[in-house]
């Protein structure tokens, strides 16, 4: 599973994520961030890591939207799965 983790110094790191990096685009960011292994900005005070973790099970990804992110917390900080 690729995944982009975002956060940052901008309140609404995710949600400024969500509106101003199109999807197709989010893919160029993981590939530019995963041989650095470090945060990237994507724009002033933002932040993604790009993460690969393998296969994982989707009900684990279910587990964790449904039970452990809070879904105000989850505008500022937040993960995006790229690829399974």
């Amino acid at each position: 599973m690729k995944l982009l983790y975002v956060h940052g110094d901008d309140d609404y790191a995710a949600l400024t994520f969500e509106n101003d990096v199109k999807e197709e685009d989010r893919m160029a960011l993981w590939e530019k961030s995963i041989p650095l292994q470090a945060d990237i900005e994507f724009t002033d005070g933002c932040y993604c890591k790009a993460y690969d973790f393998g296969d994982v099970d989707p009900k684990f990804l279910e587990f964790l939207n449904r039970h452990i992110l809070d879904y105000d917390h989850s505008k500022h900080t937040n993960f995006y799965i790229l690829e399974g």
